[in-house]
């Protein structure tokens, strides 16, 4: 706990909300994955096309997941672990996506 805490350069006393949080908007991004499958598995099994308006809900939907997400997490951090996260997320972990590392 305490190394990841020092890698994300937050109190390591904040780590757990930080995982609680993340935990949560986890469960709710793939909760949304799986609803999106089904749905999209009944349309085909309909014989219904992929539909625009539909994918445009679920992406709708998954933001919203997110940006609540953010929110959460920054409610249940100090400004300055917020900032740190921040940071981390848009710097350091960014980059990595971005390299395919």
């Amino acid at each position: 706990m305490a190394s990841a805490a020092r890698y994300l350069k937050i109190d390591v006393n904040e780590l757990p909300r930080l995982i609680a949080t993340c935990r949560l908007v986890t469960a709710k991004l793939r909760q949304l994955d799986g609803d999106s499958r089904r749905e999209s598995a009944a349309a085909t099994a309909n014989g219904q096309g992929h539909d625009p308006w539909a994918a445009q809900a679920r992406a709708a939907k998954r933001q919203a997941a997110i940006e609540n997400g953010v929110a959460q997490l920054q409610q249940a951090l100090s400004a300055t672990s917020w900032s740190a996260v921040y940071g981390h997320i848009n710097g350091a972990h960014r980059a990595s996506i971005a390299s395919g590392n």
